[in-house]
């Protein structure tokens, strides 16, 4: 499994919504939204990563509370 696919899933087990990418540099980049404790787990999961999956640099970037809905969580192309 890919991992944008696997960040879509874990996303969508926690009832998170949002978008994840990968940049130009290969670096995937995920933007997620939705309850304080269920973003922690999230956040701790993608430092875990999936099996096979390559080193993660996995960081909290920023926390920005919005209030517009992102929707369900999806993987940009």
């Amino acid at each position: 499994m890919g991992f944008r696919l696997w960040l879509r899933n874990v996303a969508s087990s926690l009832s998170l919504v949002g978008s994840c990418r990968q940049l130009p540099d290969g670096a995937c980049e995920a933007i997620v939204q939705g309850e304080k404790t269920l973003l922690k787990r999230f956040v701790v999961a993608c430092k875990r990563r999936p099996p096979r999956a390559p080193s993660s640099n996995a960081s909290n970037v920023g926390r920005s509370p919005s209030t517009r809905s992102l929707g369900d969580f999806h993987i940009e192309r």
